[in-house]
């Protein structure tokens, strides 16, 4: 139900999508938190697009209430939903002061991704803002980052920097960006590196408007989407890895 209300909301569908989601809020168990937090967030968004913001809105506000003290890996993913929907709809100032809050718990728990997507967002109001200044200083912040290992922050700033190229709408330095991760992940073997490369291709695709060929890339490969669990398709749209647009 998970998958099949996500396919439905990035073929267009949302009205589709918002009883299967509901279906897979309500059945899957808290051991499947990822999957579960997917699933809301397809709904919220799903709620969004088809004229119930405000449920949207509530929906991952009292998500986020009562996970926030014992189950903080969900939490984040609520937030960044609903920093997700802010971003949408244009309401910068209410994503600014949702951002910082996001920051400052990704920044608690050292989670370096959940920290890359909210300067992601922050960069996203600056440069909307027109303070150009502010968005270099981000860029900076975001060099700052405590690394996993040499590899792992190599790569989380290689997809920063992307998603940052995509928001210029320059198609041509991400590009050369996902070029240079993808020599690099295979110079290290690491396969799983090459299959998020894919992931995030698509996904900055489907924001520079490619729907069709983002479509058909998620037809060809759902079955091995939902072998994995269905964790690369939900990065399409935006997950855990926190990079993405």
């Amino acid at each position: 139900e998970s998958l099949r209300s996500c396919l439905n909301f990035m073929q267009g569908r949302p009205d589709l999508a918002i009883d299967s989601a509901r279906s897979a809020v309500d059945s899957l168990p808290e051991k499947m938190w990822f999957a579960k937090a997917m699933a809301v967030r397809t709904l919220a968004q799903s709620l969004q697009r088809t004229g119930f913001y405000g449920e949207a809105i509530t929906l991952l506000r009292e998500e986020i209430e009562r996970s926030i003290q014992d189950r903080k890996a969900y939490s984040l993913l609520m937030m960044e939903s609903l920093c997700t929907i802010y971003q949408y709809e244009g309401e910068n100032h209410t994503l600014m002061s949702s951002t910082q809050s996001l920051l400052q718990m990704a920044q608690e728990m050292r989670d370096v991704n959940a920290q890359a997507f909210a300067y992601l967002c922050l960069y996203v109001v600056h440069y909307r803002w027109n303070e150009l200044d502010k968005c270099a200083e981000i860029q900076t912040l975001v060099g700052q980052l405590p690394p996993i290992s040499n590899l792992e922050l190599n790569f989380r700033f290689q997809m920063c920097y992307a998603g940052i190229s995509v928001l210029a709408k320059d198609r041509e330095n991400m590009e050369r960006i996902l070029m240079q991760a993808t020599e690099q992940t295979l110079t290290a073997g690491s396969r799983y590196r090459l299959e998020e490369i894919d992931v995030a291709r698509a996904r900055f695709a489907l924001v520079l408007g490619e729907k069709e060929g983002v479509f058909r890339w998620l037809e060809a490969n759902e079955a091995r989407l939902e072998a994995n669990g269905s964790e690369d398709f939900f990065a399409v749209y935006g997950t855990a890895h926190g990079m993405y647009l």
